[in-house]
């Protein structure tokens, strides 16, 4: 992808290529304003991930944009995106699914904001970690702190093989009970 900034003083114009570096500073400082979604749809397809982070934290972004960043392969790009509160608000089931299964700081992020999905219920998010095949460590940890999730899963979690999950789980059911 190649990038052209177009410059105008008086009637002189110049147009210089800016490279990725420079992309990456200039999409950071871009308004976030109706005006610019489709700068930013364009931008969701740059090489660089650190463009599309960039691009995945802004709030004027189409729905198709948003679910393109969503299934992203660079994992802080979806983690970026699961912030997102137009995400929040659109997300179905499907890509919280595919999300939580390509794990991640993404499928944290989906947890610690499992509340704030318009379309998913939390019933919905739990039930999908629940059948996840191989869930990493950090995200069940996760869960067991979460005051968010049902006290069914933090209670499996309580007895969970790996000592740090189950003894966030535990302590999670003790502070539940202290209120």
């Amino acid at each position: 992808m190649k990038i052209t900034l177009h410059l105008e003083k008086g009637d002189q114009e110049i147009k210089v290529d800016l490279g990725f570096e420079a992309l990456e500073s200039l999409n950071y400082s871009f308004r976030d304003i109706p005006e610019n979604t489709e700068a930013f749809e364009f931008l969701s397809d740059h090489p660089s991930q650190s463009i599309r982070s960039n691009v995945a934290s802004k709030k004027y972004l189409s729905t198709e944009t948003i679910f393109k960043l969503a299934i992203d392969d660079a994992d802080d790009v979806r983690s970026a995106i699961a912030y997102n509160e137009r995400f929040q608000k659109h997300a179905t089931i499907e890509i919280i699914r595919e999300m939580l299964q390509k794990g991640g700081g993404a499928a944290e992020n989906i947890v610690s904001y499992a509340s704030s999905y318009t379309k998913v219920s939390i019933d919905e998010i739990e039930k999908v970690i629940d059948e996840l095949e191989d869930p990493s460590p950090r995200l069940l940890q996760y869960v067991a702190n979460s005051y968010d999730f049902s006290l069914e899963i933090i209670e499996k979690l309580s007895k969970h093989e790996d000592s740090d999950i189950s003894a966030s789980a535990r302590e999670s059911i003790k502070n539940r009970s202290d209120y």
